[in-house]
């Protein structure tokens, strides 16, 4: 029974690790990984932002988690495009594209 216990409680520690979301600085309404560190937002062209983070679970080869994209998907974001690592997502009329490289993640507005 102690072991059932215990293995619910790392699960739901688990859960919120992989499973915490915020918003992005760039766009508030795109999720980014709770623990993802914002480390510059810069304008790349009139009124058009691209934030960076630093977030040490995510791994280029392996792309965002299961767990990401779904959380994406029930915010209401629909993937229209992939170039390369950039994910390209849209929501009533506006884009975001999502980089997601080793041990950073880029939210850029299109």
């Amino acid at each position: 029974m102690k072991f059932i216990l215990w293995f619910f409680i790392l699960l739901l520690f688990s859960l919120f690790i992989l499973g915490g979301y915020k918003a992005s600085v760039s766009h508030p309404d795109f999720p980014v990984p709770l623990f993802a560190m914002h480390t510059k937002t810069k304008e790349y062209e009139k009124g058009k932002y691209v934030s960076n983070y630093t977030y040490r679970f995510a791994k280029e080869e392996e792309g965002p988690s299961g767990l990401y994209q779904l959380e994406i998907a029930e915010k209401g974001w629909k993937l229209i495009g992939q170039e390369g690592l950039i994910k390209t997502y849209e929501k009533r009329g506006e884009r975001v594209s999502l980089f997601f490289g080793t041990g950073e993640i880029s939210v850029i507005e299109e």
